[in-house]
């Protein structure tokens, strides 16, 4: 992971591009700055260039009905978890199918 190369899509060597806009940027942070509180950090890639970039994150030890459980299970690209496989069914319990927006 820490090998990516994060940068705009017009740089042939970028392999993670922007997201969307900066609504999108802050929300995504807002997440990551969220997961940090309840989970632990195994990956945090900051990114130094303007724009609408994010650096991927890894959590672990995220628990069930941490905010960031519905993102993990929505499989939002921005933000990674590892988490072992009786983690991800007790998070099912706890997430409405509502909350997925699948």
């Amino acid at each position: 992971m820490r090998s990516l190369n994060i940068g705009p899509t017009d740089r042939p060597s970028a392999q993670v591009g922007p997201v969307i806009d900066g609504v999108a940027r802050d929300r995504i942070r807002e997440y990551i700055n969220k997961g940090g509180q309840e989970a632990k950090f195994a990956l945090e890639m900051e990114v130094h260039e303007n724009g609408y970039l994010v650096g991927p994150t890894i959590f672990t030890e995220v628990s069930p009905a941490a905010t960031i459980a519905p993102c993990i299970l929505r499989s939002i690209p921005l933000i990674c978890a590892a988490l072992v496989l009786d983690a991800y069914i007790q998070i099912l319990q706890y997430v409405k199918p509502s909350e997925l927006n699948i």
